[in-house]
């Protein structure tokens, strides 16, 4: 079994059980923060218990970094992504390594690993995302741009993209351009999908 089929199971169990406690239907209905925050926690607690029983297991260490960054435990994820490497070198673990390094500040770090990511995977919308978060924190505003630009060609649909869109063109100085981004963003729903993003 797949990990993220464990994290499905668990999300269905949770379902399931408040609505055995016998909790009226208007009870038990959740936020999507409330969601998010038990799929997070869920997440982490699955794969630290999946890392201690399979820990030869690359992908549960790799799924295990990029669930200590949305909790941003940035070093753990770091040490994560790094264990996940060792133990399969054809694993692309630059994304999440820079990911992480984002989370700590430490942004030139960060920069070559995610360089190293679009490199090897030019698929990656969110390496190319995280790219961009990188040059911006640099000043590098017109390279962040396109970075961004490239991450939303690959997912056209994720709001919080254009949202980055929007304000790195703010920061160019282009305000027609980055009003548009934004209205885009507020138009494909709420900007959520990015934000283990640092």
């Amino acid at each position: 079994m797949k990990w993220y089929e464990y994290i499905l199971i668990v999300a269905t169990a949770i379902w399931i059980y408040r609505l055995l406690r016998g909790e009226k239907a208007d009870e038990w209905r959740m936020t999507q923060e409330e969601l998010d925050a038990i799929s997070r926690e869920g997440t982490l607690e699955l794969l630290k218990h999946l890392s201690l029983t399979s820990p030869d297991d690359a992908g549960v260490r790799f799924g295990l970094g990029y669930a200590l960054c949305r909790a941003g435990r940035h070093l753990e994820a770091l040490e994560a992504f790094g264990h996940a490497g060792r133990l399969d070198p054809s694993l692309n673990v630059g994304a999440g390594r820079g990911r992480a390094l984002l989370g700590l500040g430490r942004v030139a770090e960060a920069l070559a690993e995610l360089e190293r990511a679009v490199a090897a995977e030019p698929k990656n919308a969110g390496a190319h995302a995280d790219l961009g978060s990188a040059l911006q924190r640099l000043g590098r505003h017109g390279e962040a741009l396109e970075s961004v630009d490239r991450a939303i060609s690959i997912d056209p649909d994720d709001a919080d993209l254009h949202a980055r869109r929007g304000h790195i063109l703010k920061s160019l100085g282009r305000s027609s351009e980055s009003g548009a981004a934004l209205e885009r963003a507020a138009r494909a729903g709420p900007a959520t999908a990015g934000q283990a993003r640092p």
